[in-house]
């Protein structure tokens, strides 16, 4: 189901899109494809709030995963691309590079103190395979 601006017959500029499945997209569409900003809503209850171009995130934005874990960064081609954070659950954080949805380059994990010792950051190079 649609409920938004139309141009021309087509699904063009703010709207609202709700799947059959339980997926919900609120956001920009250019000729009937998300792109510009948007937040899209999964079933499983992850979402997705920033850039989208030609239905695929892409450019800065936010992703929730289902389990809590949190990607903040830039997305290309509906892959983490670039530079980008990782927070987990727990609060630890890896801030580094990605590349084709892989943590790949340049980064630091930053764990959480426990009571008995100060904040660790473990600062690393990975290579693909």
């Amino acid at each position: 189901m649609y409920e938004g601006e139309w141009h021309r017959g087509l699904r063009h500029g703010l709207g609202t899109i709700r799947w059959a499945d339980g997926r919900f997209y609120r956001g920009y569409l250019v000729r009937e494809r998300q792109c510009g900003r948007g937040l899209m809503v999964w079933p499983d209850g992850s979402q997705y709030d920033g850039e989208w171009h030609d239905n695929q995130r892409h450019g800065e934005g936010t992703y929730l995963a289902p389990n809590g874990v949190i990607y903040q960064g830039r997305w290309c081609e509906d892959q983490k691309q670039g530079p980008g954070s990782l927070t987990y659950v727990d609060g630890n954080t890896y801030i580094g590079e990605w590349e084709s949805d892989q943590i790949k380059g340049i980064g630091s994990f930053k764990f959480l103190p426990s009571k008995d010792e100060g904040e660790k950051v473990i600062n690393l190079k990975v290579f693909g395979f």
